[in-house]
């Protein structure tokens, strides 16, 4: 798991992904398993961090499980099945600073435009008398034991990078008076954000969180497992089992149009793919009615969702495998479910259990999910390895039901 993580890192930097880890943690320690990695990350390299993240799981046997909490910070577990390890991040998009009654954040923009990020052939850092400032703002924010032993070894790692003197008393002489200055220290440098903008993304986090359906989708390529893993999560939640595509097959427009203009030597599937355009109008008013007809009553699982209708090529052997050039509009159509389950393996053991795609094609096709499910902005987003023994995998899905609020009863 070390070295997964430890990769992962590596990718990130070879991807020019602009994030950063806020507090050093050795990725190459037991320690690595205990509390998180606070990271920060500008918000627009969001989702090529965490293609970086899919990437690494998927050739690694690993699974990931990524938590919304507020408009400023998402949660990601990533978990060695096999091993039952965990590895904690909390990803920040801003670094909030708390003092008394007042809370206020900084940008990744703010902290580039006043040199306060540092890149090198390593990657992304926060200049060193910054990063040690902050983390004075941090002890108080979180009210951390200053007698703990972590706490000990990260104000020693502070002061042995030498930053400035202010940093260096600080550091010295952790006392309210000194939170005090440092909260007016950052107040004087302009480094907060006006107090409008905050409020403004809460508002938005808030409104879009509203207009979940506390339903779930599964979705994957042909012979990643889904049935295996839909029964699984039947038999452990309350939920009802739903195949999407019977929200436009049942249409009647549907009906009309197959008869209409279907060509005889295709299947039902290369018919779909043909006139996926019009399919995707055909399911979104029938979508909405099944959801709103069921609220209140058990979790619907959808098997497969809207994104199949937005992508081109996937059921032609002769059109490469895209996104659709109405992808992103289209998203904001489709009922925003609170659950996405991307199911996933390498290539080839997909192809050994159902040879329906060709690799380059799986692999793209992964890359298209993780994109819908990152611009869907579901509360909850699981990233699961099928390549994994079956019992550890219901195993896990019971932990991850049970643990945390996921699909419960």
């Amino acid at each position: 798991m070390n070295q997964s993580i430890e990769a992962l890192f590596d990718d990130l930097k070879l991807n020019n992904v602009k994030c950063l880890m806020i507090r050093p943690k050795a990725l190459n320690e037991p320690s690595l398993f205990k509390g998180d990695i606070d990271m920060l990350i500008s918000p627009d390299a969001y989702p090529d961090f965490l293609s970086c993240v899919k990437s690494v799981c998927r050739n690694n046997g690993l699974s990931f499980y990524v938590e919304r909490k507020k408009q400023s910070k998402l949660e990601l577990s990533i978990f060695d099945l096999s091993s039952n390890l965990e590895v904690k991040f909390d990803l920040w998009f801003f670094l909030d600073i708390r003092y008394g009654r007042y809370k206020n954040y900084i940008s990744w923009q703010t902290l580039e435009s006043k040199d306060l990020i540092i890149e090198n052939d390593k990657g992304y850092f926060l200049e060193k008398s910054f990063a040690a400032i902050f983390y004075v703002s941090h002890l108080h924010s979180k009210k951390k034991d200053l007698s703990n032993k972590e706490v000990q070894t990260r104000i020693a790692y502070f002061l042995a990078t030498k930053p400035s003197d202010d940093a260096c008393f600080y550091l010295n002489n952790l006392n309210q008076n000194t939170y005090s200055k440092v909260y007016s220290y950052f107040l004087n440098n302009n480094y907060y954000e006006s107090s409008l903008r905050p409020i403004f993304r809460k508002f938005n986090y808030e409104l879009s969180a509203l207009f979940q359906f506390s339903n779930a989708c599964v979705i994957g390529p042909d012979g990643v497992g889904k049935g295996t893993i839909i029964d699984l999560i039947l038999g452990k939640t309350a939920s009802q089992y739903y195949r999407y595509k019977k929200t436009f097959r049942k249409s009647l427009l549907y009906i009309i149009h197959h008869l209409a203009f279907r060509d005889k030597s295709d299947s039902k599937n290369v018919y779909d793919e043909k006139n996926r355009k019009s399919l995707f109008w055909f399911s979104l008013f029938r979508s909405y009615l099944v959801i709103l007809l069921n609220l209140g009553q058990k979790r619907l699982i959808f098997d497969r969702y809207f994104y199949d209708l937005l992508i081109d090529g996937l059921r032609s052997e002769n059109i490469q495998i895209k996104k659709g050039e109405d992808l992103n509009a289209k998203l904001k159509f489709i009922p925003k479910l609170k659950t996405i389950i991307q199911l996933d393996a390498p290539a080839q053991v997909i192809r050994a259990r159902k040879a329906e795609l060709a690799d380059d094609k799986v692999d793209a096709l992964s890359d298209l999910y993780l994109e819908c499910a990152i611009y869907s902005r579901s509360k909850y987003f699981l990233y699961l390895n099928t390549d994994q023994d079956l019992g550890n995998i219901s195993t896990f899905l019971e932990k991850l039901i049970n643990e945390r609020n996921f699909l419960k009863r």
